[in-house]
């Protein structure tokens, strides 16, 4: 049996058809076909049931690639990452981060500044809420908001980048209407916009600059979502007061469409990790974003207004 049968039946399997296998390995179709069946006739078995469009494991074709899926995909990125060790600042890196933060003008901005210094670097930018896999996704790096420690694991090395604190804001429009409030207590007589999706109130823990003072207000949100860009877009078109992390805000505080509540007390905080799969080999691409997110990538800042 050859690795390459293997690596090329694999590869089909993940493809769904002979066909994907076939571009994603960058040959012809008859090629794959006829690795395919060099390998099944070294095993003795066959392991597609292939049709006009039906692509179908058998259980031997199952089994098979279960058993040894993962370590055809270790074998193929420890042979490119060999390679990449030798490559200079070109390449593609493969990022994941939660929609709203990857949305943010000022990650947007970090990111094409990378591109700007590094211009032979390709990024791929995944914008996903759910917890991707990184080693079996094949991500080089992974963005993480979180509230408290992550998991820890051998798979995954992790360094902590900034703190995401966050707080009240509005449109100038909506306090010359309504006026603006002093103390926490007074929101109780505003509108509120929330990236919240429970109909019961919401908890707002806020926190007063010099003093450490902390308070907790809970409050119906009549205008919420689950999306943390919902909120500050609402209370740019006079929504209502709401509470907006500082990276989301940033843009809108700089172009005079929001301005800052109470900006003495800082609502809530959260974590930004960089992690990434122990298993991939450092080279010059991946040490080049690391020591960029390390040293210019920072969310916390809100821009003063014009």
């Amino acid at each position: 049996m050859q690795l390459e049968d293997l690596a090329t039946y694999v590869e089909a399997v993940d493809a769904g058809s002979l066909a994907g296998a076939a571009r994603a390995l960058g040959v012809p179709k008859s090629t794959v076909s006829r690795r395919l069946a060099r390998l099944e006739a070294d095993l003795g078995e066959e392991l597609v049931v292939r049709h006009a469009r039906l692509f179908q494991l058998t259980d031997v074709g199952r089994g098979l690639y279960e058993r040894t899926a993962g370590a055809v995909r270790d074998l193929r990125r420890a042979a490119q990452e060999v390679h990449d060790a030798h490559d200079d600042l070109a390449g593609e890196l493969r990022l994941s981060m939660p929609q709203d933060l990857g949305i943010a003008e000022p990650m947007v901005r970090f990111l094409t500044g990378f591109r700007a210094d590094h211009p032979q670097i390709e990024l791929e930018v995944d914008l996903s809420d759910r917890r991707v896999d990184l080693v079996a996704e094949r991500f080089d790096f992974a963005f993480r908001i979180h509230l408290g420690p992550l998991p820890s694991t051998d798979a995954l090395q992790l360094i902590r980048l900034d703190t995401l604190g966050g707080g009240l804001f509005a449109s100038p429009a909506y306090l010359a209407r309504r006026g603006t409030p002093s103390h926490p207590d007074q929101l109780a007589d505003h509108d509120t916009v929330a990236s919240w999706s429970s109909r019961g109130p919401m908890p707002l823990r806020m926190t007063q600059a010099g003093t450490g003072a902390h308070l907790e207000l809970r409050f119906q949100a009549p205008l919420r979502s689950s999306s943390l860009t919902f909120p500050p877009t609402a209370a740019a078109l006079g929504a209502g007061i709401a509470y907006v992390p500082f990276f989301a805000a940033a843009a809108r505080v700089a172009r005079g469409e929001l301005v800052p509540v109470l900006p003495g007390w800082e609502v809530g905080a959260a974590t930004l990790s960089l992690v990434w799969p122990t298993s991939r080999l450092p080279h010059p691409r991946r040490r080049a974003f690391l020591a960029a997110c390390r040293a210019g990538l920072d969310l916390r800042a809100v821009p003063a207004a014009d």
